[in-house]
């Protein structure tokens, strides 16, 4: 059979159908074929990611490929053919992995792994037996080219443990096959081009996880064969050097007091990358001292890293994944040390730079909440830290050991934490009421928003660095009565408009209907035009172009949203059953208006964004707030009775209150963290009547009205 035919899925999928090796006959057994079709997996896969542009397009031809493989494997009937189709089975999945953790799609990368080893997919709950796996096998088998494979095996642990240490998946397979792989780098070792990005995932995993003995021994490695390198070798050995000696300046307890020498060796031997050059000048930033002494040097390479990017054309996405990627190491070590010294503005003026802010905020105004330092929780001001000293690492095991319950996710800790995962047959990301005490008073364990009191006058914003699926406006509203917008786009806000015009969009449901009666009679009550568009009288493209021609203040969605927890990047929004907003098409609700508007997205997680442990995730509010543009939405399914009490409060807000579009958000959160009986006293303090809504809530027992997860979801973002 010709290769075409063997591997039909793929062939099926390929973008020319040009390569010759397609027309090969496949003999399993020819050391030149297998070679060939290796490099035909590759270099299909890249033109399919290159031509679909979007990771979620070809994870299913990557899946198709991998069952075929396995099909063919499991029924040959000859061991050496089996062997063969095994082998490929787990390059195909290098293959995938590689492109992925360097596009930062993370998510798809577990079932990946677990079909280049096994011949499916363990889901949550079930077991398997990692003793049944030996990837070096192949090094003792009778093919040749099978047996000198070394380098292949090797880059499969080098994905593995990139993955872990990034997303904190299958961290059980990186400490079972730790020794292992330390055994064979060790075992007659000669260095290749592929070891020092090896050695550099092998020792970020081991920091992450707080493997000290791990690190060390790896770090000896990487010092050694550094050393025994010299500049004036090959280019290919050369740039080994380079890559070691960069690996040891960001290596976590390397000679703090040698890294400015070694940073300069470098850079008088090697053209720094710029990404690489900005990672060497970040190690250098150990203490107060030598970030004053460097900080003008890093800003430029941090400017020269942003030029680099934006030629390299890429799209929104793939722009945030590769910032994503590094931010870790602009936090571990600048922004800490900031924060340790209480200089806010500085981490201002770090994140406006890294973000290339074009219209940056003023510096000074938000606030930093790290709740994950070691013993404290820290409130970064302007020119101060507030240190609330409690066992704050440990509170947050047990607050998202509780949210993974309370909200049916899985979320991991980095840092070789032991977490129970409980599986569970329902919905990623429902919500379970019941548990709301439980999780609402962990939180206040972790929190005291009272330290902020004094400071809130002087702030415009906070922002939170990591668990960005936390309530804490809501918290703060409970607390202490007031709140501050989270600062997403960094950007100075444009002055708030006066409310004129609003497009509204009422999705197919009962609630959206109930919801639009009562806003047109709150805004008829005002003279305020409310024009609205459902499935029976507009669509998308209509809609769309009534937000150019209507240029209202608010576009309010009343409708689904479906957020992919683990896929992010295929959520939407529902508008109808035939129409939606993907969001990669969240460009049609970016405001090009010279004013101030308001996106009041009244949907299930509309205000989610992905959790990578990064700043700046993707979801629709990080997409969508910029200098002329506010969102509001709900950080997890919103119970749907509230979410339209909670659209009523916010439109009296903005018309009988004349509050601006933040204090109606505050005052809406205060009104639905109540009770029924003070929901309806409110209500009644208003000339309008409101009829069916009264009715509903009155008669309606099943909202549970101050519970933190039925009522805490709303979130406001700029």
């Amino acid at each position: 059979m010709l290769v075409k035919e063997v591997f039909s899925e793929l062939y099926n999928e390929s973008v020319t159908t040009k390569n010759p090796t397609w027309e090969l006959e496949c003999n399993c057994e020819d050391k030149t074929t297998i070679q060939l079709v290796e490099t035909l997996f590759q270099s299909e896969l890249m033109d399919l990611f290159q031509t679909r542009k979007a990771s979620e397009k070809v994870i299913p031809v990557i899946h198709r490929h991998f069952d075929q493989i396995i099909k063919r494997k499991n029924n040959s009937k000859s061991y050496k053919h089996k062997e063969i189709f095994s082998y490929l089975q787990l390059t195909w999945g290098i293959s995938a992995t590689t492109q992925l953790n360097w596009d930062g799609e993370f998510v798809y990368c577990y079932e990946i792994f677990m079909k280049s080893v096994f011949d499916k997919v363990f889901k949550n709950g079930e077991t398997y037996d990692l003793k049944e796996v030996s990837v070096y096998k192949y090094l003792e088998s009778k093919n040749k080219y099978l047996s000198q494979s070394k380098d292949i095996i090797e880059q499969w642990f080098s994905q593995l443990y990139y993955y872990s240490k990034s997303f904190s998946g299958l961290n059980e397979w990186c400490e079972y096959f730790f020794e292992e792989v330390y055994y064979y780098l060790n075992e007659d070792f000669q260095i290749e081009s592929y070891h020092p990005q090896l050695l550099s995932n092998l020792l970020s995993w081991c920091e992450v996880n707080f493997n000290s003995k791990g690190s060390r021994v790896i770090r000896n490695i990487i010092e050694r064969e550094y050393q025994q390198i010299r500049w004036s070798d090959t280019v290919e050995k050369v740039t080994m050097k380079s890559s070691l000696g960069l690996q040891l300046l960001l290596c976590q307890n390397y000679k703090n007091n040698e890294k400015k020498k070694l940073f300069t060796e470098l850079d008088s031997n090697f053209n720094f990358h710029p990404l690489s050059r900005m990672q060497g000048l970040i190690a250098l930033c150990i203490d107060e001292e030598n970030l004053n002494n460097n900080y003008d040097f890093l800003i430029d390479s941090i400017k020269t890293y942003n030029t680099f990017l934006n030629k390299q054309n890429l799209n929104t996405f793939d722009y945030i994944y590769q910032r994503a990627r590094v931010f870790k190491n602009l936090l571990n070590a600048t922004i800490s040390i900031a924060i340790e010294i209480g200089k806010g503005e500085l981490i201002d003026d770090l994140l406006i730079t890294y973000y290339d802010i074009k219209n940056p905020q003023i510096k000074g105004s938000n606030a930093y909440i790290v709740p994950n330092q070691k013993n404290n929780v820290a409130y970064c001001l302007a020119k101060q830290t507030i240190f609330d000293e409690k066992e704050s690492q440990k509170l947050l095991i047990q607050i998202v050991d509780i949210e993974n319950k309370a909200f049916n996710t899985f979320r991991l800790l980095k840092g070789g934490i032991k977490q129970k995962i409980t599986p569970t047959n329902q919905p990623i990301g429902l919500p379970v009421p019941k548990l709301a005490k439980e999780y609402e008073t962990k939180l206040f364990e972790l929190y005291d928003f009272s330290k902020l009191n004094n400071e809130l006058q002087h702030l415009n914003s906070l922002s939170q660095f990591d668990f960005n699926s936390f309530p804490l406006q809501a918290l703060m509203i409970r607390s202490i009565e007031k709140t501050l917008p989270i600062n997403l786009s960094l950007s100075e806000k444009l002055e708030f408009s006066r409310v004129q015009k609003i497009l509204f969009w009422s999705g197919f449901s009962q609630t959206s209907e109930i919801e639009m009666e009562a806003l047109k009679e709150i805004f008829d009550s005002k003279k305020v035009t409310f024009e609205i568009h459902n499935e029976e009288n507009s669509d998308l493209i209509r809609f769309q172009s009534r937000i150019d021609e209507l240029d209202p203040e608010i576009i309010w969605i009343s409708s689904h949203g479906e957020y992919k927890h683990y896929e992010p990047n295929v959520s939407e929004i529902k508008l109808s059953e035939k129409e939606s907003i993907a969001i990669r098409d969240f460009e049609l609700l970016v405001n090009n208006s010279d004013k101030r508007r308001l996106l009041f997205l009244n949907i299930c997680e509309g205000g989610v964004h992905s959790q990578t442990g990064e700043f700046k995730n993707l979801g629709f509010p990080n997409l969508l707030t910029s200098d002329n543009q506010d969102v509001i939405s709900h950080l997890w399914m919103a119970e749907p009775r509230f979410a339209y009490v909670f659209g009523v409060f916010f439109a009296l807000g903005i018309t009988h209150l004349q509050k601006n579009f933040f204090d109606a958000f505050q005052y809406s959160l205060l009104k639905v963290l109540s009770n029924k009986t003070s929901i309806l006293d409110e209500l009644e303090k208003l000339p309008l009547e409101l009829i069916n809504l009264k009715e509903r809530i009155t008669n309606n027992d099943g909202t549970e009205w101050g519970n933190i997860i039925t009522t805490g979801s709303p979130v406001y973002n700029i």
